[in-house]
């Protein structure tokens, strides 16, 4: 069994050697048929329209398209999603105004979030449950999906990730430390997605945990927060909008509340929670739901024993997954392919259990029992990744998006036809 790792633990040639690898794997077998059509609702819970709608702004900047006054961010779609919006003008730039490079910033994005989870799994376990963890999250089809699609989950998925990094191996009493985290969690919040709102609640609560001197160290991180509204201010002027617009557009305040059809407050948050079953990765193995609630069960015990078992990284993991579902109450949206959210931490919880239990046996026992675990799971994950996402890819992306009428048509029409070159325009009647 590996032991777990210090704070302040630094990584190894062997284990640089090993994420190279992982990133390696993910870039070759992601990049295959990048270009190819978005799978079918029923597969994949997308509509080709979700990419048009999240890369309004990319348009505006790189085509041209812009709103009648003459700016570039339209007051009907805000910034919602600035940095996706930005890396996707390079990545259009780069490979050419079409499907690769409108989907490449997310891929991207799942290259960080893969960094970032295996240096979390590697500075708690060690690299062998480091790799597992790797390996498992890129077979599954639910975050393979993610990082092919041009949507901003996968951007918040790894600005979460970076907090979740941070508050695991930094000095939560240093000022600058605080500062650099507030500045981080108001980033994820006004520049990645809104919804990242809930880290606000996260990084508050992981402070409060691990700093005796609450009020001076929630000084410090606020003073980051106020640091990111500024940058946020200036970039929103910058990108053709004054000061008051920024204040007042619906970035700041999400509104992806689920339309409310129950009665009370009460059914309305149980209606919402009860949605966390429908992620992909519930609904495809029921059994892994049964799995993912013991887990935290078994780590709650402990921490409320205080047991030697648990480090400050599973705390922080702890605590972000009650944020987390705190977050589910109130917004739940599409959950069978935004709460691919969970699936970094579920592994995280079944690697804890998996690391108590397989620490009871022999080193040679808990290698065999492990391997064999790991194996038959990404086989389990990748055989349906493969299937539903690989097999037969479409390429029909050339024509002008059809059931528009949720959007002003012009530009939806003049924009897909301009990115995918589109000779002609189709009138829409």
């Amino acid at each position: 069994m590996s032991k777990s790792k210090t704070p302040n633990h630094k990584t190894t040639k062997n284990e640089t050697i090993v994420l190279g690898l992982l990133i390696l794997i993910f870039l070759v077998s992601r990049t295959l048929s990048l270009d190819s059509d978005i799978r079918t609702w029923e597969k994949s819970h997308y509509s080709p329209i979700d990419e048009f709608y999240y890369t309004t702004q990319t348009l505006d900047i790189v085509e041209g398209i812009h709103a009648p006054d003459g700016k570039l961010l339209s007051a009907q779609y805000s910034a919602y999603n600035i940095v996706e919006q930005l890396v996707t003008v390079g990545t259009l730039s780069v490979f050419g105004d079409n499907h690769f490079g409108l989907t490449a910033p997310s891929v991207i994005a799942g290259m960080i979030v893969l960094i970032l989870f295996y240096l979390l799994v590697l500075n708690r376990f060690g690299v062998a449950y480091a790799a597992s963890f790797s390996l498992l999250l890129i077979s599954e089809q639910s975050f393979t999906l993610a990082f092919r699609i041009a949507e901003p989950t996968i951007f918040r998925m790894a600005a979460a990730a970076a907090i979740l990094l941070m508050l695991a191996k930094q000095d939560h009493t240093q000022k600058n430390q605080l500062r650099a985290i507030g500045f981080a969690t108001c980033f994820a919040w006004l520049f990645i997605y809104p919804t990242n709102a809930f880290l606000g609640l996260f990084t508050l609560i992981t402070i409060a945990t691990y700093n005796q001197k609450y009020i001076l160290a929630t000084s410090h991180y606020l003073t980051g927060c106020v640091l990111c509204v500024l940058a946020y201010l200036t970039n929103y002027y910058l990108l053709g909008y004054p000061f008051s617009d920024a204040l007042t557009t619906k970035s700041i305040f999400s509104s992806r509340a689920i339309y409310e059809t129950e009665p009370s407050l009460i059914k309305q948050t149980h209606s919402k929670l009860s949605g966390i079953n429908q992620a992909s990765i519930f609904a495809s193995y029921p059994y892994f739901m049964t799995i993912s609630v013991l887990s935290p069960t078994l780590m709650t015990l402990l921490i409320l024993t205080k047991d030697k078992l648990i480090a400050r990284t599973d705390k922080v993991v702890f605590i972000y997954c009650i944020c987390f579902l705190l977050h589910c109450a109130f917004i739940n949206d599409y959950p069978e392919r935004k709460l691919v959210f969970l699936l970094p931490i579920f592994l995280y919880l079944c690697l804890f259990t998996a690391n108590i239990i397989l620490g009871k046996a022999s080193a040679k026992t808990s290698m065999i029992l492990g391997t064999i675990a790991v194996t038959a799971s990404v086989i389990l994950l990748a055989t349906p990744t493969s299937n539903n996402l690989y097999k037969n890819p479409q390429y029909t992306y050339k024509n002008p998006m059809k059931e528009l009428s949720a959007l002003d048509d012009e530009r939806v029409i003049a924009g897909w036809a301009t990115v995918f070159d589109c000779t002609t325009i189709t009138n829409h009647t």
